[in-house]
């Protein structure tokens, strides 16, 4: 089965939206401190610095031609092995643990009996 996967994205327009989403939790936060009984004054709410060049700049890139990438590609179905009820029956067993170090390979610090 082949799948068609397309792409259209513009890296300005995710960093532009990253810097609103990142302005909007931050006054979130300040108001629900505010709610939850922090003084006005104590709390900072943040603003683009430049709020009309900041909206312009996103109108424009909203509005252009996005580029756009795709791609479809094409897998054999009959080239895929396809496991049989054993194997995955096998692929599920409970494995057995290692068994421990014999005494021997692992021979006991001088000194100790």
């Amino acid at each position: 089965m082949t799948e068609k996967v397309s792409v259209s994205w513009s890296l300005e327009k995710v960093l532009m939206e990253l810097q609103l989403l990142s302005l909007m939790l931050h006054n979130t936060v300040s108001a629900l401190r505010i709610l939850g009984g922090n003084q006005a004054a104590s709390v900072t709410f943040n603003k683009g610095a430049d709020d009309e060049g900041f909206w312009e700049m996103y109108s424009q890139i909203r509005s252009s031609g996005v580029p756009t990438a795709s791609f479809a590609p094409v897998i054999d179905a009959h080239r895929i092995l396809l496991a049989t009820d054993k194997q995955v029956f096998n692929s599920y067993k409970r494995r057995k643990p290692k068994s421990p170090l014999n005494k021997a390979d692992n021979p006991a610090p001088s000194g100790s009996s």
